[in-house]
């Protein structure tokens, strides 16, 4: 990093912004590395603690930074994070749109239809032992059986290796996320899942996409503030 130059044509927090930027990939920092101290950042860069922290939290707001109040600042683990608070605050605004977040969850997940169908044995048993999992926890609180659900289906997402359109797909499950008001809901849900997986091994990937889509369209909630 290098003294802020207060002549350029940007604010001084978006100046901040980038040079932080910079120092994280130039010093190729990973998810979970620590920045230096505020006070050794404010010295390098020549500002004030108010206008540095001002910075931190912007780079925070856009998912790239973790403040934890008295440890420090640390390059984020979920980018996406962001990503999840917008969409959903759009719903809120304009709740015709949620069928759209359903169409593009939907396209996401047909998109790996085929690629679970042809992984091996050890993956294809861990994807049926999430479906059992969920199935086993009627008696669970209704967060705890969406949770397991969500990683039901990020796992037949994780099946194309695509890290980031893995990581994008959580924030659209957390859009919509089921919660079964009954245990007659839970059965039909958990039922869903036998049904979607059998296809999918089965390789009829076109009945595996119809089911997919009737269970997206029936049993996904209405979006939450």
């Amino acid at each position: 990093m290098k003294p802020i130059d207060k002549t350029e044509r940007y604010t001084l927090t978006e100046l901040i912004v980038r040079n932080l930027k910079t120092y994280m990939l130039d010093n190729e920092m990973k998810p979970g590395d620590k920045l230096p101290a505020e006070r050794e950042l404010c010295q390098t860069l020549g500002v004030s603690r108010a206008v540095l922290r001002e910075a931190l939290r912007s780079l925070e707001s856009a998912g790239l930074l973790q403040i934890r109040h008295g440890e420090g600042s640390y390059v984020a683990a979920h980018f996406f994070d962001p990503l999840y608070e917008q969409l959903n605050f759009i719903q809120l605004m304009e709740p015709k749109r949620q069928s759209d977040m359903l169409g593009i969850r939907y396209l996401i997940e047909a998109s790996a239809c085929e690629s679970a169908s042809r992984v091996g044995v050890r993956a294809w048993d861990d994807l049926v032992e999430l479906a059992d999992r969920f199935e086993q926890s009627a008696g669970l609180d209704a967060a705890s059986r969406s949770e397991l659900d969500a990683r039901f289906h990020l796992a037949l997402v994780r099946t194309l290796g695509n890290r980031t359109l893995e990581e994008m797909t959580e924030a659209f499950l957390r859009l919509n996320a089921r919660f079964d008001d009954t245990d007659e809901a839970h059965r039909a849900h958990a039922r869903e899942h036998v049904l979607y997986l059998n296809a999918i091994r089965e390789g009829n990937l076109e009945l595996a996409k119809k089911l997919l889509e009737k269970h997206l369209t029936t049993n996904c909630s209405t979006p939450r503030p």
